[in-house]
């Protein structure tokens, strides 16, 4: 009798731990993620799940006018090959006429408060918001800034009036953890004209980190009508002041376009017309604390197309001598779009010094 009872409670209790568990797979379903339970040995997994996280694309489309507006519609996503994986929302719902056509900001969601959305897990698509994140070695040493610029331009639903925005930044580690957080406040200035409906408007802040990974979390609020909407990016920061040779992210600004006390101010923008005047930031540091002597470093500059034709192939030399100011260079390069055909580039800058070796890449469109 007595054994009978504790096989009953211990089937009982692998019940509710199964129950448990189950619960914890909804959210890797949903993003094509997967779980790792039930398994003595999970940290054979994670060689798995690298391999499948090197290489992916995120593809979101702008739904076309629906007559069915207010009903269920299913998608379906195909592709024509056999060696990928695709993770889709089997359906969703489209918003009702009176919704999508309102350009007024009464039908969104308010009273979100800043903190809320910054320490949610997801960021909130209230308003279209884009952000673009780059990590500077700081001219004062020590840790690093990490230079933010946000596309607010989805906050303008009137060109007659100004808009004043209230700004929250924070950086979360990889427990989930606020490393930093700071907030301003903005204005979009009016009267605009109608034709620049539509033309980012960047907003540029800034935190100052130590090396780590990090997640940028930024949220805005329209203070006048209290609409909300917050933006997400990850980030890792370098070791600036103790790496022999440690590279800064690639920053694709227009020229002029930085910020007094930040050393540069991103853009959003990563498609560009061929009469666009395009440059690409890089910041090359050989440790912004050490003491040991300076060397020359060599810079290889690419522009491969989709072909992986290199458009571009140049090599620079720094000597010792442009790692003067905090044994950090800067290297501003110019992107030659009124050369491009119309099309999908990536720029990669390799960096060396002696046998060490960083590289960075972005992706930029012509169109």
């Amino acid at each position: 009798m007595a054994a009978r009872l504790r096989r009953e409670a211990l089937q009982a209790e692998m019940n509710e731990a199964l129950a448990t568990q189950g619960t914890l797979r909804v959210l890797p379903d949903l993003t094509g993620g997967r779980t790792v339970v039930n398994r003595n040995a999970p940290e054979q997994t994670v060689s798995a799940i690298f391999r499948e996280s090197e290489s992916y694309y995120l593809i979101g489309f702008e739904a076309a006018r629906d007559p069915h507006a207010g009903a269920f519609r299913s998608i379906d996503v195909k592709v024509a090959r056999r060696d990928v994986q695709v993770s889709t929302r089997r359906r969703y719902l489209p918003p009702a006429a009176s919704e999508a056509t309102s350009s007024a900001p009464a039908s969104v969601r308010r009273g979100v408060a800043p903190d809320d959305a910054v320490n949610g897990l997801l960021p909130d698509a209230t308003r279209p918001l884009t952000m673009a994140v780059a990590a500077f070695a700081s001219p004062d040493g020590g840790d690093a800034i990490v230079s933010a610029s946000v596309d607010v331009s989805g906050f303008v639903y009137d060109t007659a009036s100004s808009i004043p925005l209230d700004v929250s930044v924070s950086a979360v580690d990889q427990a989930g953890r606020s490393v930093a957080s700071a907030r301003q406040t903005s204005t979009i200035p009016g009267p605009r004209p109608a034709s620049n409906t539509g033309v980012p408007i960047h907003l540029p802040t800034h935190l100052v980190l130590p090396p780590g990974d990090y997640e940028v979390r930024v949220a805005v609020t329209d203070t006048t009508t209290d609409t909300m909407a917050s933006v997400f990016s990850q980030i890792v920061v370098p070791a600036f002041a103790s790496e022999r040779l440690a590279l800064s992210d690639i920053a694709i600004e227009r020229p002029a376009s930085a910020a007094a006390s930040v050393p540069a101010a991103p853009t959003t923008e990563r498609s560009f017309a061929r009469t666009d005047q395009v440059q690409a930031l890089l910041q090359i540091s050989q440790g912004t604390e050490r003491t040991d002597s300076l060397q020359p470093a060599s810079l290889r500059v690419r522009i491969i197309d989709t072909h992986d034709v290199a458009e571009r192939d140049q090599s620079i030399v720094l000597a010792p001598d442009q790692f003067g100011t905090n044994r950090t260079a800067t290297s501003r390069l110019t992107l030659p779009v009124q050369n491009l055909a119309p099309g999908e580039y990536l720029l990669r800058v390799e960096a060396a010094i002696g046998e060490r070796t960083a590289a960075r890449l972005v992706r930029f469109a012509v169109r």
